[in-house]
């Protein structure tokens, strides 16, 4: 167990280094603590659980009761108790090495340190670590305390040994340790953030001899092809967020199934064991499958502790199943890697997956309404009527949205989805003030209890049907409803919805960035595509509508500032190449015409055409110039060839209808001299004689016209030289027949065979006509 708690700590640690590095987290403050029993319980005396609450009663002690433990220091930032109040967030966000935490629950009072970070004077994490006896070294966001500093040390070894230079492996995190981060991460096709993040650790450590291959590494590397995992870390989740095992997680992952895969949404969240569990960890999953919304939840509870065999992993063994069942999926136990945030049902066909860790930033988690000023709507109206009234309104957007649909029909596909929207945040939070998931159960019921009195009224009973089919989420006892349309089934539920309309925020966000109608394109086909392969289940009908009409108006007004920016660009050009680079740029914009006025299209492509003739005709013409000064002759057909091979394809962007002229011009050129230098050629043909003379010459003629002029074999002119040539070696041939039969009648039999072919030489010659009559006369 130490072995592992010491390994983990090593693995926080560096990761902690690294991230802050990279992130600029600030160090608030700093103070030190011991936590005495005084501070396990309230101002009241009655005992208090959990360590954020001890650490909070220790500030208060401090501060407000004056009530200190030998070792405790002083502090600014908790001396406000709006502050002291933030303790459970700083926590669930921070790290919590393992050590000091051990410390915390056995209560052996001894020494922490503990660090405040966050942005412009407010926090939003702490890092809580046992005091070094030798002396502190304070981690601040460039520095490093001394564990830390020894395992940034041998990655930058590790960097050093790959080639990824960081000058200096002094374990301290400077800016050539960024640098040569970012280059592996880029060797490797990760994105190149400088940030040694649990993906680039497990690649970078991948190769070090002694690193045993763990269970989880080997069912993943078995599985691989299957998973659609997550990334190991959330871009919105901020440096020490995204580091230590404590916290609530989420992924997606499969089990097989002999009815085929099973596809669910899993919430882990990890804590520190109390004395009465008598481990280090506990562990709560929650998921919910995608074949229905209430009856495939379920919940178990965990015990975990650390792997001897590898020590950066966590096992965790099912405590008890606390209700649902998740199609009969009651997984034994799993493994959590601390180090890449792999985990694995060991027990179950399931793929491994990769869990993001959630935080009041992630798309998940951040509400996509603003909690109004006066609480909500309902909370605002001044009369039970009036409340009345705003529930009737909120549930009616049921009827709206899916006008003659009889929501009271049982085990209708889909209906669950349909009201449980109701719940998420830009419905729920106008209405009551406080998102759904964060309101607590006492405060649904009373909501619950007060709206079933409007179902009496007898101005509003009549209009209360709708609220009906959505009162299974607001009266349900967290503890007992998770199976049929209950808590959490709900907050899997708008949890999804959430993560789809921030998605569509950003996007929209993306797209007002200043980036290319290319790209937005490309964005938006895979935003749209991904919301509406699940439209039902994410949004309204009318909000898919909506974001593909706002989509539009966003690349019509993107088209328009395309060709605008495009057109500016290319006519403040004076270079005529780089005006028709730029033409051919605004050429490769995808689908431009679709998301301009007609007539701003038509007009555009008037000037841009006038603007391709014009750069052209400029750049083409010392062409031309160079080829009408061409030295006649093979050597000014070739220099011409050059011309028209190398650099009219500089100009292809002009299309063919305007290029074909200029290739026409440099063809009349070329023409002229290369059939100058053919008829050169061809009126040897008379100097050939009519023996066997004259057919070697007229054979080495060829092989010598074939070689110069190789480079125009597919000209017309080729061929026609070709076709004269034939005709003159069949006269020969003709001519020197008499020669050969006089040759060949003093040969001996067994040189005859040599006589024929030293008249028949070249392949075309057997299959001329007269070839009949050497064979005869030769055999």
């Amino acid at each position: 167990m130490q072995r592992h708690l010491a390994s983990m700590a090593a693995v926080a640690g560096i990761l902690a280094i690294t991230t802050n590095a990279a992130f600029s987290q600030q160090l608030i403050d700093r103070y030190e603590a011991v936590i005495g029993k005084e501070d396990r319980v309230n101002s009241k005396g009655v005992p208090l659980s959990g360590l954020a609450a001890f650490l909070r009663q220790d500030r208060a002690n401090f501060h407000r009761f004056g009530i200190r433990q030998s070792g405790d220091t002083q502090d600014s930032y908790f001396s406000n108790p709006a502050n002291r109040e933030t303790f459970p967030a700083l926590v669930n966000n921070g790290i919590l090495e393992p050590d000091a935490v051990q410390a915390i629950i056995g209560g052996t009072m001894q020494p922490l340190i503990v660090y405040i970070y966050g942005r412009n004077g407010r926090a939003d994490s702490l890092r809580v670590a046992l005091k070094v006896v030798e002396g502190d070294q304070t981690p601040s966001a460039g520095g490093v305390d001394s564990t830390g500093r020894k395992r940034l040390s041998d990655v930058q070894k590790r960097l050093n040994e790959l080639g990824f230079a960081t000058g200096n492996s002094d374990g301290f995190p400077e800016q050539k340790t960024t640098d040569a981060i970012a280059a592996f991460q880029k060797s490797l096709g990760l994105r190149s953030s400088g940030r040694l993040d649990s993906r680039t650790l497990s690649r970078l450590l991948a190769g070090q001899p002694n690193r045993a291959a763990s269970n989880v590494d080997i069912v993943a590397s078995q599985q691989q092809s299957s998973i659609q995992a997550s990334d190991a870390t959330d871009p919105q989740v901020s440096p020490a967020q995204a580091v230590g095992p404590y916290g609530l997680w989420y992924a997606s992952s499969a089990c097989k199934r002999n009815r085929g895969d099973l596809n669910f949404e899993v919430e882990l969240t990890v804590s520190p064991g109390t004395q009465d569990d008598g481990v280090p960890y506990v562990a709560k999953v929650i998921a919910s499958s995608d074949e229905s919304m209430g009856s495939g939840t379920w919940e178990i509870d965990y015990v975990g502790e650390g792997d001897p065999s590898a020590p950066e992993h966590l096992r965790f063994f099912r405590k008890r199943v606390k209700r649902g069942s998740l199609g009969s999926f009651n997984a034994e136990s799993f493994v959590f890697s601390t180090t890449d945030r792999r985990a694995i049902f060991a027990d179950k066909n399931c793929a491994p997956f990769m869990a993001i860790k959630q935080n009041s930033a992630s798309p998940r988690m951040n509400p996509t309404s603003v909690t109004p000023g006066n609480g909500g709507t309902y909370w605002k109206a001044n009369s039970e009527r009036d409340r009345c009234e705003v529930a009737i309104a909120w549930t009616e957007r049921l009827t709206q949205e899916y006008p003659g649909r009889d929501f009271f029909r049982r085990n209708q596909e889909g209906d669950a989805w349909r009201k449980v929207r109701l719940l998420a945040d830009d419905d729920f939070v106008p209405v009551f003030g406080t998102p759904y998931d964060l309101m607590p159960h006492p405060k649904r019921r009373e909501i619950d209890n007060q709206v079933k009195r409007c179902s009496a009224n007898p101005f509003t009973r009549d209009r209360m049907e709708p609220y009906q089919v959505i009162r299974r989420f607001l009266d349900g006892n967290p503890e007992q409803e998770l199976t049929t349309e209950g808590y959490s089934s709900a907050v899997f539920a708008i949890r999804a919805t959430r993560a789809a309309r921030n998605r569509i925020k950003d996007l929209f966000a993306e797209m007002s960035s200043g980036i290319s109608l290319s790209e937005a394109l490309s964005k938006t086909k895979a935003v749209v595509a991904e919301i509406e392969k699940n439209k039902e289940k994410l949004i309204w009908p009318s909000e898919f509508k909506n974001l593909l009409d706002d989509v539009n108006a966003q690349l019509r007004v993107l088209g328009q500032a395309t060709l605008e920016q495009g057109m500016e660009r290319i006519n403040s050009e004076t270079d005529d190449s780089k005006k028709l680079e730029l033409v051919g740029e605004l050429a490769k914009e995808e689908r431009l015409e679709n998301y301009v006025p007609a007539q701003t299209w038509i007009s555009a492509v008037a000037q841009l055409d006038e603007i391709k003739k014009v750069s052209s005709a400029n750049i083409v013409a010392p062409w031309i110039s160079a080829a009408e000064q061409a030295p006649d002759g093979l050597s000014g057909a070739m220099e011409i060839q050059v011309l028209i091979d190398r650099e009219l394809p500089k100009i292809a962007v002009v299309g063919q209808e305007i290029s074909i002229g200029y290739l026409d011009a440099l063809k009349a050129q070329r023409d002229s001299r290369l059939q100058s230098a053919i008829d050169l050629e061809v009126a040897a043909f008379s100097n050939f004689s009519s023996d066997k003379a004259g057919l070697d010459a007229s054979r080495q003629w060829l092989a010598s016209f074939e070689a110069s002029f190789a480079n125009f074999a597919k000209l017309p002119q080729f061929e026609a030289a070709l076709a004269e040539h034939r005709n003159n070696r069949t006269k020969l041939l003709e001519s020197a027949l008499d020669a050969f039969i006089a040759e060949v009648k003093i040969a001996e039999p067994a040189e005859r065979k040599a006589v024929l072919q030293s008249y028949l030489s070249l392949k075309s010659d057997w299959k001329e006509p007269i070839a009949l009559e050497y064979q005869l006369f030769a055999n």
